[in-house]
């Protein structure tokens, strides 16, 4: 039996940041040294202890579907037959097992590092006591880096060098500099995971048209040919600076827009039941078919949204893209820090949400069980989760697994042995010209007024839409689209809202705009496994594309019965609510002559309707299925989309709502109204 490799993080005395990886590589160049060389080192054939390599480290989140040798007293078999790996998606567990799961990869890496600092460095008589000093400090302070991919520089600069090149230049001591291997780039493997060989890609050959993994002895991003792989490094710096469509907005507008969402929750809950229901809606883009849907529902959006999107747009045709080999990629790492890093953000925000005993409230009103859906290697499908589940194969010791109340950064800085560095950001208030700087620093907790202006910052940092230009006694918009029909405006009778929680004993008023103004959005869902491995929607307004929603999926769901039976259930299926900017609304109604005051609602709904076409593609942008209008549909009826594989989308508008405190710059929505469902009969096959 192997020896256990118990999860601590990267205990070395002190808790130190996680940095970015552009401040790693320059403010940091002795870190981000020992950073290079120590992945290099966990990604060597034989790499001991085993538990710690890279082929073990990277194997627990799909393939092989084997125990991971650092658990040797966990399950020897999968206690699910329908999808053997340890990570959860789709579940509310989605943040905290990752966020362990990276605990162990810093560790890892943490360790390592401070062996080279030991075993080349620290006698080494050519260096000097105070530049071994220097070296020391940086092993000790490594921590994994992130990559933060929502700043609006990546829209130019796309993906880091650093990611791509072959080769890389790092500094050794004495001021030497050494170009050495990038272990950045790619991992090569130590032998093929067990598994890859079921991934017949003949068998799919418009899904799986530029796959073979059973044949690539490393990792890939974007292969264009599968027969002579290399990473079409262009061909990714396109889809993050510009997207797979030619479209006016850029992916950074769609990631941005995703993430906005998240940091629109309330600030407060009223109903305790429906705290759990929040996290879920936070934490996953899976639900129960049967969860009630809070009242602000439609204004929310999940972490796991943009998080699936980035796998998609980073692997293409490769590994990244896809469930079974993701963890491979080194680049899944560093991508994993941001989300973590957000998600420590939120848990700032939001300290009331949790997961806690795991039961929300159904449509009945009635207490129901969170649960696993497929399950994982250590848990079978459909049991019960809650912040007391073992986040398997992680243990803390001989006696316990960690679990998500472990996980907790607002309880555990010292337990985990990391942090992020302060986000500063500057915030203008609706009737001021002057901006100041906010700084959210997790390590230090928030006041209830500080906290509530951390979430107007990061809505107003993330959204397209700004509350200066909603603000009372102002037009609606003006910077944006100017909708005139009187459905917008406030002559129509809508009842003034009251106030909106922000803490136990504080509450805020709040007023819908001088014009009324609406927003619309589609509330959609996709089936996790209508396509072979993973897929995105593509939502477009009169051929502009406007959102998306990606399906991060595994490649061979084969042996799922309880996929079979969570797809009849209505279980087995992704949401996202995506959003129709306003100037593409006012676009619908310039084109259509409806952008006048006596615009009828009715009109105005049908013609954001006949606006509407949507299509599903492969990662790659292989085209799998599209739906356009009833007036452009085709009609030969075998060439239509199975109902069990066709998407539900649904128009929805909802009422802007500011504060009447002019310090506050955030908005809110109400009156949320559904218009029908779209493109229902329209789908086919492509």
């Amino acid at each position: 039996m192997s020896t256990p490799y118990y999860v601590t993080g990267a205990d070395t005395g002190r808790v130190h940041p996680r940095l970015e990886i552009a401040d790693l590589i320059h403010k940091q160049p002795l870190q981000f040294s020992l950073f290079v060389q120590a992945l290099a080192n966990l990604q060597k054939k034989d790499y001991k202890p085993t538990a710690a390599s890279w082929q073990e480290l990277g194997g627990i989140h799909g393939l092989p579907y084997s125990r991971w040798s650092g658990d040797p007293a966990g399950p020897d078999h999968p206690s699910s037959k329908d999808w053997a790996g340890y990570c959860y998606h789709g579940t509310a567990l989605f943040p905290t097992w990752h966020r362990i799961l990276m605990l162990a990869v810093e560790q890892a890496v943490s360790n390592e590092a401070i062996l080279i600092y030991k075993n080349t460095i620290e006698n080494d008589n050519t260096i000097s006591h105070d530049e071994k000093a220097l070296w020391h400090v940086a092993a000790v302070a490594l921590r994994f880096p992130y990559w933060d991919w929502s700043v609006p520089g990546v829209a130019t600069a796309g993906v880091p060098e650093e990611f791509t090149n072959s080769t890389l230049t790092i500094l050794m001591p004495n001021n030497a500099r050494r170009t050495v291997q990038n272990s950045l780039q790619t991992y090569k493997f130590s032998h093929i995971p067990d598994g890859v060989d079921k991934i017949d890609s003949s068998q799919y050959p418009k899904e799986l048209q530029n796959v073979d993994f059973a044949c690539w002895d490393r990792t890939y991003r974007w292969v264009s040919n599968k027969d002579q792989p290399a990473d079409d490094v262009v061909q990714l710096n396109k889809v993050i600076q510009e997207g797979l469509a030619d479209a006016k907005l850029q992916p950074i507008n769609l990631i941005s827009e995703k993430l906005a969402k998240i940091f629109s929750f309330p600030p407060v809950v009223a109903d305790k039941d429906l705290v759990p229901t929040y996290w879920n809606y936070f934490a996953t883009t899976g639900r129960p078919k049967d969860m009630k849907e809070p009242p602000d529902a439609s204004r929310l959006g999940s972490l796991e949204d943009p998080h699936n999107k980035l796998h998609l747009d980073l692997g293409g045709s490769g590994d990244m893209a896809y469930n079974e080999l993701a963890g491979f990629d080194p680049i899944f790492h560093m991508h994993h820090c941001n989300i973590d890093r957000l998600y420590a953000l939120w848990e700032y925000c939001y300290p009331e949400y949790w997961i806690g005993s795991g039961y929300y409230l159904n449509k009945e009103q009635e207490l129901t069980p969170l649960s696993s859906g497929d399950g994982t290697w250590q848990e079978g499908p459909n049991e019960h989760i809650s912040s007391k589940t073992i986040l398997a194969p992680f243990r803390k010791d001989n006696n316990r697994y960690w679990n998500s109340d472990d996980a907790r950064l607002r309880d555990g800085l010292a337990n985990l042995h990391y942090t992020y560095p302060p986000v500063k950001l500057f915030y203008t208030p609706p009737h001021s010209p002057i901006s100041t700087e906010v700084t959210i620093d997790i390590t230090q907790p928030p006041s209830e007024d500080h906290r509530l202006l951390c979430i107007a910052a990061l809505q107003g940092y993330y959204s397209s839409v700004s509350v200066r230009e909603l603000k009372p006694g102002a037009d609606v918009f003006t910077a944006q689209a100017t909708l005139q029909p009187l459905l917008f405006a406030h002559q129509v009778a809508l009842p003034e809202p009251s106030t909106l929680a922000l803490t136990p004993g504080k509450r805020l008023e709040l007023t819908h705009t001088p014009s009324g103004h609406r927003v619309f959005n589609v509330h959609t869902s996709l089936h996790q496994f209508a396509f072979r491995g993973s897929h995105r929607l593509e939502l477009y307004v009169h051929g502009e594309l406007v959102d998306e929603l990606s399906v991060f999926s595994r490649i061979l769901p084969e042996n799922c019965a309880n996929c079979t039976a969570r797809v009849s259930s209505g279980n087995a299926r992704v949401h996202a609510t995506l959003t129709i900017p306003q100037q593409a609304v006012e676009d619908v109604l310039e084109r259509a002559g409806l952008n006048t005051p006596n615009a009828s609602k009715k009109d105005v709904i049908a013609a954001i309707t006949r606006s509407i076409h949507a299509r599903i593609i492969t990662p790659d942008g292989i085209l799998l299925a599209e739906a356009k209008p009833a007036t452009d549909a085709e009609e030969a009826e075998e060439e239509k989309l199975s109902e069990d594989k066709m998407p539900s989308l649904e128009l929805r508008s909802a009422r802007v709502l500011v504060p009447k405190d002019e310090t506050l710059a955030q908005w809110f929505a109400d009156d949320w109204e559904p218009h029908g469902e779209l493109l229902t009969s329209n789908w086919i096959h492509a």
